[in-house]
């Protein structure tokens, strides 16, 4: 495998997430060396395991993203770091959370809920960007990549959760699309220098309900849906010098499910 990413430190949130998984090994493959930040200390299992396969360095830090003190920390971390060249703004509060007032219908959807979901989704990214910015700066290629929806620009199809007990929270979706905006933002304002652009997946195969699976590739051209290798394709272009006309973008990568 080309090592294009050899000498590069890249820092991935949600790293012990499915995507942050599929994204650090990526990563870690083309040869970045890696700063992962979860707040599950099982996240510190995988940075063992890619530091084993890869031979790059990858530090694992539990932070939460919305505590001060824990920024606090972080950003006194970095001190140690001449650059950075990429991050990955992946943490997310997302649509399998068991938490009451989540994944139910609109009235019963919490404020609690909506407020977590927008300092996860949408806060933490602006805290984490302007934390790194400085440290993207120095490098050649850097770059901030953020993890966004289709339902960041999509309303709900309500017919793909009828009969299952999977529901749309407001909050995502417009944390989601506040994420998007924050990214043309951003890319305004950090240009020339670092690049910033983000990615609206569509569905990706997580043990949902077969009669949800079967509406949702039926109603998408593609007839599948979103897999590892998608993530893994976009996550490499946007951080490479292929891509370094490109910013302020949200990359829809989706099947062409929003097409309908």
């Amino acid at each position: 495998m080309n090592k294009i990413f050899k000498n590069n430190t890249s820092i991935i949130t949600g790293s012990a997430g499915r995507f942050g998984k599929i994204i650090s090994n990526k990563l870690a493959d083309l040869g970045s060396d890696l700063i992962l930040i979860d707040n599950n200390i099982l996240g510190k299992r995988n940075a063992d395991i890619l530091k084993k396969k890869y031979g790059v360095r990858a530090t694992f830090l539990k932070l939460d993203l919305t505590d001060k003190t824990d920024l606090k920390f972080f950003t006194n971390f970095l001190k140690t770091y001449k650059k950075i060249d990429l991050l990955v703004n992946n943490a997310a509060f997302v649509g399998d959370s068991k938490l009451k007032g989540w994944n139910t219908g609109y009235l019963n959807q919490t404020n609690k809920t909506w407020d977590m979901a927008l300092n996860i989704n949408l806060s933490a990214c602006f805290y984490l960007s302007k934390i790194v910015t400085p440290l993207l700066k120095k490098s050649k290629n850097s770059s901030i990549i953020n993890i966004a929806s289709i339902y960041s620009f999509l309303g709900p199809d309500l017919n793909l959760y009828k009969n299952t007990k999977i529901n749309n929270p407001a909050a995502y979706a417009s944390s989601k699309a506040g994420l998007v905006h924050l990214t043309k933002w951003l890319a305004c304002n950090l240009a020339p220098k670092i690049r910033v652009n983000s990615i609206s997946p569509g569905g990706f195969y997580s043990s949902q309900p077969k009669n949800f699976i079967k509406k949702y590739i039926n109603k998408t051209p593609m007839k599948r849906m979103f897999k590892k290798k998608d993530l893994e394709g976009v996550i490499t272009f946007l951080a490479s010098k292929d891509s370094s006309y490109i910013t302020g973008q949200n990359l829809i990568v989706d099947g062409g499910i929003s097409l309908s």
